[in-house]
């Protein structure tokens, strides 16, 4: 899979590995 910073692959995971859920 690419790297997390990709909006098109997975926009979730980009938006996770910025602001973790809590």
């Amino acid at each position: 899979m690419t790297p997390f910073g990709t909006p098109e692959t997975g926009s979730r995971n980009v938006k996770v590995s910025h602001r973790p859920p809590g």
